[in-house]
Formats: structure tokens, sequence, C-alpha cells
């Protein structure tokens, strides 16, 4: 066991000059992942079909797409959450901006909102991937 990792303060607790590299995790090929970029984009174009098909609005299905895009960027790595960003992107203007069935958007607030999704997503993830990749250090006491 690591020296550094028996040091305790008085109250029998760990300090942070004790903790090792051993309780950093290991992210060096977290974003290369084929597989979860692929199903990431699936399931991104699966939730734009299935609220195109309940015809939420396009608040709603920006909400969600923002919350898939998150969940991606939590659980994949940095391509994945760049890939999600832009089929988001894509679907949602694709499916709720207008004209419908197009890409092209016309309406300055839309490409706004479209812009401002993008950035949300791709901006999300240094957050996403800090939350739960420290491991908790044992208290003793």
């Amino acid at each position: 066991m690591d020296s550094s990792l028996k040091k305790q303060d008085v109250h029998g607790e760990f300090t942070a000059a004790s903790v090792s590299k051993e309780t950093e995790p290991d992210t060096r090929l977290k974003g290369f992942s084929i597989g979860r970029t692929i199903s990431s984009s699936a399931t991104i174009a699966g939730t734009a079909i299935l609220l195109h098909f309940f015809h939420a609005p396009t608040a709603l299905a920006m909400a969600f797409h923002l919350l898939v895009v998150f969940s991606v960027a939590r659980i994949s790595g940095w391509l994945a959450n760049m890939v999600a960003s832009v089929v988001g992107a894509f679907a949602l203007s694709l499916l709720y901006m207008p004209p419908i069935g197009s890409i092209r958007i016309e309406q300055p607030g839309d490409k706004f909102a479209l812009t401002l999704f993008v950035a949300v997503s791709i901006a999300a993830y240094p957050m996403m991937s800090m939350i739960g990749s420290r491991k908790m250090v044992k208290i003793q006491g």
C-alpha cells in the first residue's frame, strides 16, 4: 500500500495530500468508443422520432435532447458527445424548425436557439464527465 494513503489527520480522516494517483480514474481512451458513438446517435435519433410522433413542442424536444446529450456526455466520451450534439441539432432542425423536413432554418430566433443548443451540449461535456469521476476516499473514525 502506498505510504501516502496512510497519512491521516487528528480526526482519522484522510487529508487531500494523502490521495494518491491510484484513486484517479483512467480516462485515456474514454473518448474513442465507436460503439458508444453510434449508440448515442441512435438514441438521439430515436428520441427525435418519438417526440415528433407525439407532436411535442420544440422547446420540450430541445429539453429532452439536452437531457440525452448530457447523459451521453456523462457515460461516453468526447467524440460521442460531439456526434450526439450534431445529430441532435440536425434532428431538431429537420423535424421541429420550419420549414419542416429541411435542414434549412428560416427564422432568426430558431437559428439562435439551435446555436445555443449546440453550444450548451458541447460545453456540458467537461462538467458532466467530472461528475462521479472522483472515487470516494474512505473516512475512518
